[in-house]
């Protein structure tokens, strides 16, 4: 009975045994199947985040590009209708002065310049499309003083203006030189050769205005080369003479 007694201890003692070393080796075999788990999840966590921030990098590289991309064409869209804006103004002015200019010859664009003397006074004269008006050194001829020079300056406008010659010219006179006189006879010569070479903005000569200024007086279209004399000697001017007498 003794016997059976340690034999059965025995036993039970090497089935303890060898469930411990089982249950041991499962336990290992467990543990190292997590701890390997839990390393791929930690290669995948990883490889994961490495692939989410490339493709973010990527996104944002591609939206930067593209934004770059935009801004390019827009900057040169704006300086493509900058320079179309800038092109059709300029071809607008061009076109603009170029029908201004041919109205311009078409209608009246002619300039004349002439002058005038007497003695030693000279008046030139400037004549172009205008209203009417005539001005002498910056001033309107009727306030031209002395009232005698002033109406011997105003006949050839009276005679044009007779002849519906003067609506349509502005004449400026600047003079110089001699006396008052003198410049009234210089202005109406500038001013009768002006309207005379006018003629109304065309081209050509106003032979019926030349003839009628002609036929008033001459003096109007021609300078007068008569000069004041000069001093001799033996006297105080060109005839006076000191007197001798032999009594």
């Amino acid at each position: 009975m003794a016997a059976k007694k340690t034999e059965k201890k025995a036993e039970d003692k090497a089935t303890k045994a060898t469930e411990a070393k089982v249950t041991k080796a499962t336990k290992a075999k467990v543990t190292k199947a997590t701890k390997v788990k839990a390393t791929e999840a930690k290669v995948t966590k990883a490889t994961e985040a490495k692939a989410t921030k490339a493709t973010e990098a990527k996104v944002t590289k591609a939206t930067e590009a593209t934004e770059a991309t935009k801004a390019t064409k827009a900057t040169k869209v704006k300086a493509t209708k900058a320079t179309k804006a800038k092109a059709t103004k300029a071809t607008k002015a061009k076109a603009t002065r170029a029908t201004k200019a041919k109205k311009g010859k078409g209608k009246m664009a002619k300039v004349v310049t002439t002058s005038g003397k007497r003695k030693t006074a000279i008046a030139r004269a400037a004549l172009k499309a205008g209203k009417g008006r005539v001005r002498v050194n910056s001033k309107p001829i009727e306030i031209l003083q002395p009232i005698l020079a002033r109406r011997k300056a105003m006949e050839p406008l009276v005679i044009a203006e007779a002849m519906n010659r003067l609506a349509q010219v502005d004449i400026n006179i600047r003079t110089h030189g001699g006396g008052i006189m003198g410049q009234t006879d210089a202005i109406r010569t500038a001013i009768a050769r002006g309207l005379v070479h006018y003629n109304g903005g065309a081209e050509g000569v106003d032979e019926e205005l030349r003839d009628e200024y002609l036929r008033y007086d001459r003096s109007l279209l021609v300078n007068d080369p008569r000069r004041k004399e000069a001093k001799h000697q033996l006297g105080r001017g060109a005839r006076k003479k000191k007197q001798k007498s032999y009594r």
